[in-house]
């Protein structure tokens, strides 16, 4: 069974959405013979028993405004890597196009969000749409479009791999004969990776690109109602460059080629998330580490946690930051709570607890 994986990238130290495929693509090659094509990022992730094809598509100007234009429905080159895959897994709704090439393969939709919530957030802070003088009504028909190109791809999807049951429940609602067709995969980890280690330092640390706006909002939110009110530095790990005004003890380390390089430092890690879907893979690298947590409802959204056990989860920001005082002031506390999370993480999402579910979706299709 050979199985073509078709994503922006697969490193596992290339953000979140590239940890997601590289869990995936190990647990596929437990049971598949698998092949990795990146559309963007070039790293070869060297995964035992697959294949690593890289095409850097060139794309003219008016080649890629044509493809925005038409949202992802044209512009797609021939990918022209000499395999005939029997099952073709497709990582974002922006490569869908591709699986035109391929008219009588079965194609699995791996969604690592529900995209056109996403798009609706991210299009209200995007600064050149607000300076648009019909903004309202740019915003309405270009989300209403992303929905319905996102919702075309959901049902051409032969199976569908949702991160969480609050995503599939959305997924279902919209469009009810899919629930036959949707399985859960959880974000998850290859927990070996990663290092138990506590941290040291009065330190806190948000992980998260700062080119992804529920991470801006996040960013907004430290410097504004977290920061003033803990007597401690808070690092901030990802690529871009903030316009806000940072204050004195909020740090920025640019970004990283690995995560774990920071995480053993900090004692409480963090995820001050509004928005987004999915399951939040930064938690689960916080966890894996032995780090105490402290997270919103929306931030934790998709994971099986218990508050004041193996995390903390508040929603008021007052409060919050009085956890994280809390946390830093208690070592007791805060390694008991870093233990219950790195057996959490272990215990449920390590990648190798999931290939038999992943095997079984390819098995179905292939006969």
């Amino acid at each position: 069974m050979r199985v073509l994986i078709i994503t922006s990238g697969c490193y596992p130290s290339g953000g979140a959405f590239s940890l997601r495929v590289h869990s995936l693509a190990q647990m596929a090659s437990k049971v598949a013979d698998v092949s990795i094509l990146s559309i963007f990022d070039p790293r070869d992730p060297r995964l035992p028993g697959t294949r690593f094809h890289h095409k850097k598509f060139p794309e003219p100007f008016i080649s890629k405004l044509v493809r925005t234009a038409t949202y992802y429905r044209t512009g797609f080159q021939k990918i022209g890597i000499g395999e005939r895959p029997d099952i073709i897994q497709i990582e974002s709704p922006a490569l869908f196009g591709f699986a035109r090439q391929f008219p009588r393969t079965p194609v699995v939709f791996d969604e690592h969000n529900v995209w056109w919530e996403l798009e609706a957030y991210n299009m209200r802070l995007a600064p050149t749409i607000r300076r648009l003088p019909f903004k309202d009504l740019f915003i309405k028909w270009f989300l209403g479009r992303a929905k319905r190109y996102e919702m075309a791809a959901l049902k051409r999807s032969s199976r569908i791999i949702a991160c969480s049951e609050a995503d599939a429940r959305v997924f279902v609602r919209e469009c009810p004969f899919l629930k036959d067709r949707i399985s859960c995969i959880p974000n998850c980890l290859d927990v070996g990776r990663y290092t138990y280690s506590p941290g040291d330092d009065d330190v806190v640390l948000f992980v998260g690109a700062l080119n992804y706006y529920p991470n801006i909002d996040a960013l907004n939110i430290i410097c504004r109602e977290l920061a003033p009110r803990v007597k401690a530095e808070f690092h901030i790990m990802g690529e871009g460059e903030p316009r806000m005004k940072l204050p004195p003890n909020v740090k920025l380390l640019g970004h990283a080629d690995d995560a774990r390089k920071y995480l053993p430092r900090a004692k409480v890690c963090i995820a001050p998330l509004r928005y987004g879907s999915g399951s939040r893979l930064k938690i689960l690298e916080y966890m894996a580490t032995g780090k105490a947590v402290v997270s919103t409802t929306k931030g934790a959204e998709g994971l099986s946690v218990e508050s004041g056990r193996n995390i903390f989860i508040e929603d008021n920001m007052e409060k919050f930051a009085a956890i994280i005082n809390h946390l830093l002031s208690n070592d007791e506390v805060s390694e008991n709570i870093g233990r219950e999370a790195r057996q959490l993480v272990e215990e449920r999402y390590d990648y190798r607890l999931y290939s038999a579910t992943l095997g079984k979706i390819y098995s179905n299709l292939a006969t």
